[in-house]
Parts: structure tokens; C-alpha cells; sequence
């Protein structure tokens, strides 16, 4: 006996930050290409090609054995505004074993809420590292800035980060950007590190810092996360330095000064 069922089904379209469950009733961008995975089992007793059918696709088969399980991908295009309903076929060699039904509603889907927060904000200076802001940074020494950022919502995302550093003249002494490889799993955090720069001037130095998420390509500001203060205060080394000894030389004679 022919049989099968689908497990999970999830969609993909460009702008989206991640998969998200197709469901019973779904909210899709219109005029949009979608990548759809459906994985299916094989519940019957016998061997057989399963495919799915949706929107008018067909995917390509797999093999399955009894218990087998595929995961199959459509890349069907959304109609213009509208809701519609449609039907996913199961299809074991040329026989529909299986079938659910889908709704769509094709209109302005909303912009997930991104959240996320800044845990650590440390500046590596003279040797040593501190949560900011830090004094004691001494004049013409490097430093090196390091964020860790947390992604607080309930699904994997991509992460990224934006600052720069600005002298006690208000002139940018660092600006840094960059992404996380992959997405951050919920609940994780992640250690941005900057560029080495150099505490050229004497006074306080500031930072503006942005939590990024979304995409690389269409980044979202997480503006609770942000912030905007000091750096730290940087004060000129205090050299130290004395004379051991003070002679003159005379009539073929060395001697500790004065002399007579």
C-alpha cells in the first residue's frame, strides 16, 4: 500500500531574516518568488518516488523506503493581492496519497520585531581590558574595542554591529562595522571585535554604538540596544626620570661636583 504524510513545511522570500512554518492560514508578500521545503514521509509498506504538488509545481522525486523521509522544495511565484486557497498533493509514484489544504493572504506582511541587547562593552588598553568607560588610558598607546551582543527573540538571526570612536575634538578616531557569520540562535551572544586604533589626544573619548539585525543587505537599528557616552579618558604619560651622578673632569682628575 501506497501512503505518506508531511511532517514540517517551511517558506523562504528575499528580505525575510529566516524560514518561517507554513501553516493552515499564511500572510505572503505579493508578486514574490518564494522557496518552499516540504518533508515528507513514506507511511506505507512499499517503495515509491514521492513528489509534492502546490501552486501548480511539481517538485522533483525521491525514493523513499517504508519510513523514509525527503524534504522536497517548490519555488512557486505569489499571486497579486488577494487571498486564495490551495491544495499540497502527496504523490507516491503517480498516485495522490495524500492531501492538505492551504491558505494564503497575499497583502503588506508585517515587519518581525527584532530584539536584541548589547551585554558588554569592554575597551583592551595599556595591557589590560575594562567595561567602559575606563580612565587611566595613557596617551599615544593602542586600543582595541570589544562588543557582545545577544539575540533575544525565539528563533535563530543574523546579527550585526556598528560604532565609531570619536577623539576628544569630536573627530572619528575608529569606525567599524560587521555581520556574524550565519545567524546567532536565540538566547546566544557574540563577540564583535574591532580595529586596533591609537589614543593620539589627551581628554575623553566617545562612542556611538548600533545593534544590527534583519539582513546585511537591510539592516534594522535595534534602538533600545543602543548607545551613546564615553569611552574613557585618556591623560598624558607622566614620565619619571632622575640624574644619578654629576661630575667634572679636571687637571687629569674626575670628581663628584662641586669641587675645589
Amino acid at each position: 500500500m501506497k501512503a505518506g504524510e508531511l511532517l514540517i513545511a517551511y517558506v523562504w522570500w528575499e528580505g525575510q531574516p529566516g524560514w518561517i512554518s507554513i501553516l493552515s492560514s499564511n500572510n505572503w508578500p505579493p508578486n514574490t518568488n518564494l522557496t518552499t521545503a516540504w518533508k515528507v514521509r513514506n507511511t506505507g509498506n512499499e517503495a515509491a518516488f514521492f513528489k509534492v504538488r502546490f501552486m501548480g509545481l511539481t517538485s522533483a522525486g525521491a525514493l523513499l523506503s517504508p519510513g523514509g523521509e525527503a524534504t522536497l522544495y517548490l519555488y512557486p511565484v505569489t499571486p497579486g493581492p488577494g487571498t486564495y486557497n490551495y491544495t499540497l498533493d502527496i504523490i507516491a509514484d503517480t498516485t495522490v496519497v495524500r492531501q492538505y489544504p492551504f491558505g494564503v493572504f497575499t497583502g503588506v506582511v508585517p515587519v518581525p520585531e527584532y530584539k536584541g541587547s548589547v551585554t558588554k562593552k569592554e575597551l583592551e588598553y595599556n595591557e589590560s581590558r575594562g567595561i567602559i568607560p575606563v580612565s587611566g588610558v595613557l596617551q599615544n598607546k593602542r586600543g582595541l574595542f570589544h562588543v557582545t551582543a545577544r539575540n533575544d527573540m525565539s528563533t535563530s538571526q543574523p546579527i550585526g554591529i556598528y560604532w565609531f570612536i570619536n577623539d576628544p575634538d569630536g573627530l572619528i578616531a575608529e569606525e567599524y562595522t560587521d555581520w556574524k557569520f550565519g545567524t546567532l540562535g536565540p538566547g546566544q551572544t557574540h563577540e564583535f571585535i574591532g580595529d586596533r586604533f591609537t589614543f593620539s589626544k589627551v581628554g575623553k573619548y566617545g562612542t556611538w554604538i548600533d545593534l544590527l539585525m534583519g539582513s546585511k543587505d537591510s539592516p534594522v537599528v535595534i534602538y533600545s540596544a543602543r548607545y551613546i557616552g564615553e569611552l574613557c579618558t585618556v591623560g598624558a604619560p607622566e614620565y619619571k626620570g632622575s640624574i644619578a651622578r654629576k661630575e667634572l673632569e679636571y687637571d687629569s682628575v674626575r670628581g663628584t661636583i662641586p669641587v675645589y
